[in-house]
């Protein structure tokens, strides 16, 4: 597990060099995998889940486990969406934006003011 954590902290910081429009493009190709290779995750996944009915774990944990056929295409969903978000840096000089998002087939109208709040 340390030599784990150590791996996504070098990550992070290469992450964080890239520009908005190539952490966008990870994201989409993120998504696009968890599309394209559903199959081999979901035949990994029931080996976890074996694994953990064996472990005895609870129903609750089992079940935030399992991937399906839903829970794979929902997290594809959630990074597309997540590549849209408009960073900080390029918000209006007022900090206001108002933008229409889809959101795992929910549609939403955000508005909202970025920036520290007034007391």
């Amino acid at each position: 597990m340390t030599q784990l954590a150590r791996q996504a902290k070098a990550a992070s910081r290469e992450l964080s060099k890239l520009t908005t429009a190539q952490k966008n493009q990870c994201l989409a190709a993120m998504a696009d995998a968890l599309e394209r290779e559903s199959a081999a995750i979901k035949s990994a996944n029931a080996l976890d889940m074996e694994m953990g009915a064996k472990l005895q774990l609870s129903s609750a944990m089992l079940d935030r486990l399992k991937l399906d056929d839903k829970r794979i295409p929902a997290g594809g969903a959630k990074l597309k969406c997540a590549s849209t978000v408009i960073p900080p840096t390029q918000l209006p000089p007022d900090g206001s934006v108002t933008q229409t998002k889809r959101f795992a087939g929910w549609f939403a109208k955000v508005s909202t003011k970025a920036g520290p709040t007034s007391r």
